[in-house]
This record gives structure tokens, sequence and C-alpha cells, in this order.
């Protein structure tokens, strides 16, 4: 049943690439929809099949994949709706920074915190805000700001993924970690895609989703192993 849900969401994911290259907005919508959808039935099937999985593992990161699906419902959105973009895309992106926060609680639970991780999520932040100026973005201050607390909490997930596998040594680590990296090239991606007006790009925009569908779905799949 895990890999059926799976299944569908790789249907869904590459119907909504091949709607956006299609400019078909509304129904790349609903596919991207879809798919999200998959990534909290993943998790719940995924729970189902282990029942042994440590709580402090799956209460978090289900909370994570909700809040993910919440950014993605706003983010999707502002696709039918342009007048609103602009208000949108930070409502998207604090929904997304949430669910990241809460990827990240369940992996430090699960391997026990690590300071260098902390330390990296600093440096890509100063490394974010500097690069925001460097590549011209043309957002206000708070946005900025925003984006800047968006790198370290993706990178701090990111990073805190890298260490469960190296503690645990489980497939389930292994899937979050590679999970959560797709998911911090896709932000990298999405933040030139939006902030650079770089759409017209296909390569980047299909990178970009691609690798987010992966990543969610990767992260869902690991409450089977862990």
């Amino acid at each position: 049943m895990v890999y059926l849900f799976f299944g569908i969401c790789i249907i869904a994911a590459t119907f909504c690439l091949g709607f956006r290259s299609l400019n078909k907005n509304f129904w790349g919508l609903v596919a991207k929809y879809i798919a999200s959808l998959s990534f909290l039935i993943i998790g719940i099937t995924a729970f189902a099949k282990n029942p042994a999985c440590n709580m402090n593992y799956f209460v978090p990161l289900f909370l994570g994949l909700i809040l993910c699906h919440a950014g993605d419902a706003f983010l999707g959105v502002k696709e039918l709706t342009p007048t609103y973009r602009k208000r949108l895309i930070p409502i998207g992106l604090f929904a997304f920074l949430l669910g990241h926060v809460a990827f990240s609680t369940a992996f430090n639970l699960t391997s026990g915190f690590y300071f260098v991780t902390a330390i990296v999520a600093a440096v890509a932040a100063i490394l974010t805000f500097g690069g925001s100026y460097v590549f011209k973005f043309e957002i206000p201050l708070w946005m900025r700001i925003l984006i800047t607390l968006y790198s370290f909490t993706v990178t701090f997930t990111a990073v805190s993924a890298c260490y469960l596998y190296a503690v645990q040594k489980t497939v389930g680590g292994i899937l979050a970690m590679i999970g959560a990296l797709f998911l911090l090239f896709s932000d990298t991606c999405l933040s030139f895609v939006y902030f650079k007006e770089w759409r017209a790009n296909r390569t980047l925009s299909v990178l970009e989703l691609a690798t987010y569908f992966a990543g969610q779905a990767l992260i869902a799949l690991s409450i089977m192993y862990v």
C-alpha cells in the first residue's frame, strides 16, 4: 500500500511537470496537490506498516508534512491569482519554514543534537543574506531576513538528517538524509525562480520541482524504516 501511493505520487509529479511545461497552470496545480496529498498518505501508511516507529520521530515529522502541504496550497493558489502573488509567497514560505522546524525536531529527537549542525546552518544563512545582494534579489529587507531565516532552517534540517544517518545507519536514516538534501537543493533553485524571476528557465524549474517531490516522498517513506 505504501509503494502504491509512492507510485501515485510519482505519476502526479510527472503530470505536474508536464502541465507546467505546457503552461497549463490549473492542471499543474491539481497534479501538484495530488502529489502533495500523497506525501501525507505515504506517511500514514508507512506508520501503519511500522507500528514500532519511534513516536518522537513520527509525530513531528508528520506535522512537518502537514505544514508543507499547507505551504503547497498557498504557493499553488498564487499561480492562479497573480494579484495576490506577493502576499502568498511569504505565507507559503513561512508554512514551509515551520515544516522544516518540525522535520529537524524529528531528526534531533531521534539522533540527539549535534552543535555542528547549527554552525553549518548559520554559515549558510550568512551566505544567503549576502547572496541576496550579490545576485540582486529585488525584495524588501524583511523578505531578505525571512529567506535568511528559512535558509538557516532548511540547512539545519538537511545537516540534522545527515547526522541522523551517521548515528543510526538505517534505511530510514538514509532516506531522510537524501530527502532533506533534495529539499535543500530544491529551495536553492526556487529562490532564483521566485526572486530573480528565472521562471522562464525550464531546466531550473524542472530541477526545483523534481527534487522537491522526491525529497518530500523520501522523508515520508522514512517513517517505515526508523
